[in-house]
């Protein structure tokens, strides 16, 4: 009998010490079959050596849930009464496949959406996870730092990893001159149509849009721009005058 296969029946300890002394693993090692400690009269397989007293899922209070390793049939598919699994008297003879029927596990998962969605937006929340996130600029990020400093030097501060929220979005550029002004740089993938379902000009406006709310001008620079670094320039000096 392989390991985790039990069967419930009832033998005297004689008629189990006669069984245990003939058989042997597949390992060759001695094993023996024990009763179930939990009073269930059933049997296990095990090693000679092994502090296994109970059939997997019975436990030493005299409750047998009946869970069996290898079939996952639940104890009232064994024939067990409702005195013998209270749980049957609750969720019925299919115990938990109801409460995943009656969609008990997707109304919790919509409400932690909704509550997720509330926290993003927060500003403590998005900067305690950007900055638990250990999010750094990237290339295009850092080659926009070196221009901007280059075109206008200590007016612009990189803040993308945290340092700056705004109506629970972090910008990627900040003036720091006393302009209420703002550069987004925005990835040609993770703000495409695609992912966002919003056309570049929408996704551009959402984001003025929100940032107006509380007096920021923005400026978004698409990352298929950089390859024209004159326009680019151009955009930056229209922008900053």
């Amino acid at each position: 009998m392989p390991t985790g296969v039990y069967k419930h029946h009832k033998h005297s300890k004689e008629t189990l010490q006669k069984m245990s002394k003939s058989r042997l693993g597949k390992n060759k090692k001695p094993r023996e079959i024990r009763i179930c400690d939990c009073g269930c009269n059933g049997t296990f397989e095990c090693k000679v050596d092994s502090k296994q007293r109970f059939i997997w899922g019975h436990n030493g209070r005299g409750e047998c849930n009946g869970m069996f390793r290898n079939t996952g049939k639940a104890a009232w598919n064994k024939g067990l009464t409702k005195e013998a699994d209270p749980r049957v008297a609750k969720y019925g003879k299919n115990g938990g496949e109801t409460r995943k029927r009656n969609g008990t596990n997707k109304v919790i998962g919509e409400k932690n959406s909704k509550n997720i969605k509330k926290l993003w937006q927060t500003s403590e929340y998005v900067a305690k996870q950007m900055k638990s996130r250990h999010v750094k600029p990237n290339k295009p990020e850092k080659f926009l730092t070196k221009l901007l400093q280059k075109l206008f030097p200590n007016q612009w501060k990189y803040v993308g990893s945290g340092d700056f929220i705004l109506g629970g979005k972090c910008p990627d550029f900040i003036n720091v001159n006393g302009q209420k002004k703002i550069i987004e740089l925005f990835g040609d993938y993770w703000h495409s149509e695609e992912v966002t379902g919003r056309t570049e000009e929408e996704e551009e406006r959402q984001r003025k849009d929100l940032f107006a709310k509380y007096g920021f001008q923005t400026l978004v620079i698409w990352e298929h721009e950089l390859k024209d670094i004159s326009r680019i320039v151009s955009r930056f000096m229209e922008f900053c005058k």
